[in-house]
């Protein structure tokens, strides 16, 4: 993380993570703390020095994050009005999600050029930074830049391998797709895609089914689009991934 630098054994802490430690955990000199470098290695130490904005931490030992979902899910929303894209981006990171690539649609509302998009780029890769800090993620989900539907659905890396999926109105439910793949999906990523408020046109929703992606509902009722992307990344993590176990022990 960018304010978070390790040197000889001593972590420096500034910036939001320092206003994280100080203001919000109210740790002080002597204290235990871990520090995650955003890759998913956590380091042990004690704060050595805290003042000027700064803290400093004897680093006692280095382990590896052990908070990563056994699920890979790849989420590409489409750009969402106001405060919303950031909720989702700050969501997604809390539960899990290893990847974000925010798009625009037809139908999407806001549109950016390059300067101002380049700037929510931005804003997003420190949300899903903060949530990562707030909720213990040893690895921040990366958070790519803003591009075209088009683009968006056939970004490299995103292969046949995958189990994509599209949410719309005329998909199949989530439990009966789940159970359909049956013992498919393990070791596999999961590639949501997911609309902007006007939901996708329809010659988007054929173009990712032209792509691979399965059509998928969430039941009756009509979802914002924000809820439905916290919903169908719960729902899977629930199902594949590390959030359906009583005891975590289990895992």
């Amino acid at each position: 993380m960018e304010s978070v630098s390790v040197d000889d054994g001593v972590v420096t802490i500034e910036g939001e993570a320092f206003r994280h430690l100080h203001k919000v955990l109210r740790l002080k000199r002597g204290d235990a703390v871990r520090v995650f470098n955003g890759r998913g290695v956590e380091l042990h130490g004690r704060i050595g020095a805290i003042s000027g904005g700064v803290a400093v931490v004897d680093v006692e030992g280095v382990v590896e994050a052990p908070d990563s979902s056994p699920l890979d899910i790849f989420l590409l929303q489409g750009l969402l009005k106001g405060g919303k894209m950031d909720l989702v981006v700050r969501k997604a990171t809390e539960l899990g999600v290893s990847s974000i690539l925010p798009f625009f649609t037809e139908r999407t509302v806001p549109r950016f050029d390059g300067g101002a998009a380049a700037r929510k780029t931005d804003r997003w890769r420190k949300i899903a930074e903060e949530a990562s800090r707030q909720c213990g993620r040893g690895m921040v989900p990366a958070v790519y830049e803003l591009l075209p539907y088009e683009e968006a659905a056939r970004v490299e890396g995103i292969g046949d391998g995958d189990i994509k999926i599209i949410c719309c109105a005329d998909g199949v439910g989530l439990k009966r797709f789940l159970m359909d793949k049956g013992g498919n999906l393990k070791g596999k990523r999961v590639v949501v895609l997911a609309g902007p408020e006007g939901g996708f046109s329809e010659g988007e929703i054929k173009k990712a089914h032209i792509g691979g992606f399965t059509g998928i509902h969430l039941g009756p009722r009509i979802l914002r689009a924000e809820t439905a992307s916290i919903a169908v990344i719960s729902l899977l993590q629930y199902e594949l991934g590390d959030m359906g176990f009583i005891d975590p022990l289990q895992k």
